[in-house]
This record gives C-alpha cells, sequence and structure tokens, in this order.
C-alpha cells in the first residue's frame, strides 16, 4: 500500500479496482439501457398527427404538450396534449381534442372533444390505434 501515491491510497476505488470495474460496468450498461429506450420512443409530433387525423384534422395546432411520467408503477414517460383544430366523430364535431399518451407504446386514452367553450362533446376511454395504411 506504501506504493500508491498518497492522494490515490485515500480514495476507495485505488484501494479496491474490482469495486471501480464494477461502477465502470453499471454506469455503461445504464447508459446503454437509457439509450436503447430512447430509440423506441413515439414522438410528440408523430403521436399528435396520428391521433388528429383520426379525427380527420390534418395540420392541428398545439395548445399544450406537457412531457411527463405516469403515476403508476413502473413510471413510463407521457404525454398530455391539447390540440385546436377542426374535430369529428361522427356527426359531432369539436374545437379542441385533449388527451393523454405514453411515449413508449401507442395507447391513448382520455381523449375529450370540446366546443369553442371547452365543453365536452365527446369522450374516448381508451383510442385504439388507427389501421396503418
Amino acid at each position: 500500500m506504501s506504493s500508491l501515491p498518497s492522494r490515490c491510497a485515500r480514495t476507495l476505488f485505488c484501494r479496491s479496482p474490482w469495486l471501480a470495474i464494477a461502477l465502470a460496468v453499471l454506469l455503461l450498461s445504464t447508459v446503454r439501457v437509457d439509450a436503447s429506450n430512447r430509440e423506441h420512443t413515439i414522438s410528440a409530433a408523430a403521436l399528435i398527427r396520428e391521433v388528429a387525423a383520426v379525427y380527420g384534422e390534418h395540420k392541428p395546432q398545439v395548445v399544450t404538450l406537457q412531457r411527463t411520467i405516469t403515476d403508476s408503477t413502473p413510471n413510463q414517460r407521457m404525454y398530455f396534449v391539447e390540440l385546436r383544430g377542426h374535430f369529428r366523430k361522427g356527426k359531432l364535431t369539436a374545437r379542441y381534442l385533449l388527451f393523454s399518451a405514453l411515449a413508449k407504446r401507442w395507447y391513448v386514452w382520455g381523449v375529450v372533444g370540446e366546443n369553442g367553450q371547452h365543453h365536452p362533446v365527446w369522450i374516448v376511454d381508451v383510442l385504439p390505434r388507427p389501421n396503418s395504411s
């Protein structure tokens, strides 16, 4: 131990090189997992386009876009979205569309169409994924 420089001798990593290696492996695996998680995230813009298109609007205006995480465990990245446009569900029309969505996979819920005075016109519990054509 006397051959180590005095500053190095006082640190835990110089005394236990295996601890330093284990910490480095742990940090690298965390970075790799985090990078792989980002690869599968649905962008907010793509999600907004797809949900708005279900209701006949192809150029919605984003009023609110909030990125957050779910309350349930495991916490997942999600979006709260409010759009302005001309939305249709059958014969019903709405000026605003509000919804929540997961960022990692298609799961859109709490879809609310509102009129110009922000009164609900329709509510959809869970929006099925539209058919890709």
